[in-house]
């Protein structure tokens, strides 16, 4: 009866680990969508009008919480590259909001420095490959294969 209630357990805690990758992977796409609409914008011209609102903070949000979900449910291998991927759209999140309130402002520096702080971080392809394979690796290979005590600790 106890080796059902962990095998049980195991596999409720696997599907939690999926649904918090697919959360991630959602999310992240939609934000990618998100932030390369909006930085079309980082080279417009000043004008009257403000530039069209692009919700990046919303892809955003639901990126830090998926990933506070990875972070709850392990297992270690996919939570440090989950948290890398988060800290960079939080870079690129917060650049991008500091342009549209410096273009806003009309401040030509801080748009320009921002505009520079969103070229540093905006690549994110490195990021994102290193979770989706430490993803991957951890459905594909549980802890039991590689030899470890239980697959509740991997996946």
């Amino acid at each position: 009866m106890q080796e059902q209630a962990l095998n049980e357990h195991e596999h409720w805690l696997r599907e939690q680990r999926l649904q918090a990758y697919r959360a991630l992977l959602v999310a992240f796409d939609e934000f990618a969508v998100a932030t390369t609409q909006m930085s079309r914008m980082l080279n417009w011209p000043r004008t009257d009008a403000d530039p069209i609102p692009v919700d990046i903070g919303a892809p955003a949000n639901a990126v830090t919480s998926a990933n506070v979900l990875i972070q709850m449910l392990g297992p270690e291998g996919v939570r440090a590259p989950a948290a890398a991927l988060w800290e960079r759209v939080y870079e690129a999140f917060h650049s991008l909001s500091r342009w549209r309130q410096a273009f806003i402002r009309e401040d030509d520096e801080a748009a320009e420095q921002a505009r520079a702080d969103w070229e540093r971080v905006r690549q994110m392809g490195a990021v994102h490959s290193a979770f989706v394979q430490a993803a991957t690796e951890a459905v594909a290979q549980p802890e039991v294969v590689r030899g470890g005590a239980s697959p509740a600790t991997q996946a």
